[in-house]
């Protein structure tokens, strides 16, 4: 199993991470980002500034990574600061610490 971790754009900082979603393989994983993956365009955030304040966004309008930041790498590798796909690994549970 992977977890896809990505960082939210609206977030405070590129710390703030979100697990996006599991799959069984690292290759589900990227195809989905491939899939969602379109050319960077611009998208109003805030019309009061002169000339307005904009998102750079490189995933589908509308499509379930709208939000987030592309990962560092593009086979999805984690980069510096942590997103792409991780193997999960099950935590203990309570009852066994």
């Amino acid at each position: 199993m992977y977890v896809l971790i990505l960082n939210d754009m609206r977030a405070a900082a590129i710390e703030f991470q979100t697990t996006v979603c599991v799959s069984d393989t690292i290759e589900e994983l990227q195809a989905l980002v491939a899939r969602e993956t379109v050319e960077v365009y611009q998208d109003l955030r805030d019309p009061n500034p002169p000339g307005g304040s904009w998102w750079g966004k490189t995933f589908r309008k509308g499509g379930p990574l709208e939000w987030f930041n592309r990962p560092d790498q593009e086979n999805l590798e984690p980069g510096y600061h942590g997103m792409g796909a991780h193997p999960w690994e099950p935590l203990p549970h309570v009852r066994d610490l």
